[in-house]
């Protein structure tokens, strides 16, 4: 699940994640959207918040370069770490370590982090330049599919950037 923090000129999407200070400390620190998305690859297209009546979860769709004209697009989750717990406040206590993974995010009352992964049933789509339409039909059935998204697979794959503007019709 996306959080947000309000700056003095804008409302600002990113994560909440654990980390330690120089004296060990464990700290919860914001970390924005653009942060985790300026990586080379792997990297974080999106992300989608789903649910069903019994829970909420958060899927990222994950962009991975195989060679240099094959991808693979993701659907990732961290795993589930243990359940929150609170204070007499109801203030969260996260523990300084959780089988030594680093903590991501909490959501729906569980402590998430880990390494993002697909293992847990997250559905995946290899392509290359010539199947770069089935990747964008791939990314219409998860639901979203734009220019922004589109670019990012015609460079990863290195297919000419001219399909940008025609693959979206």
């Amino acid at each position: 699940m996306a959080c947000y923090r309000r700056t003095e000129k804008k409302l600002e999407r990113g994560v909440i994640a654990r980390k330690r200070n120089e004296e060990s400390d464990l700290l919860l620190v914001f970390i924005p959207w653009e942060d985790l998305m300026e990586t080379e690859y792997p990297k974080i297209l999106a992300s989608r918040e789903c649910s069903t009546m019994a829970s909420t979860w958060t899927e990222y769709l994950r962009l991975d370069k195989k060679s240099d004209h094959s991808a693979v697009l993701e659907i990732c989750q961290y795993e589930v770490l243990g359940e929150m717990q609170g204070d007499e406040e109801g203030n969260p206590i996260l523990p300084p370590e959780i089988d030594p993974k680093d903590v991501v995010r909490i959501e729906d009352g569980y402590i998430c982090g880990g390494v993002l992964t697909s293992e847990y049933g997250g559905e995946s789509f290899q392509f290359t330049t010539e199947s770069i339409s089935e990747a964008i039909e791939w990314l219409k059935d998860w639901g979203k599919c734009d220019t922004e998204l589109l670019a990012e697979l015609v460079k990863a794959v290195g297919a000419p950037t001219s399909l940008i503007g025609t693959k979206l019709a």
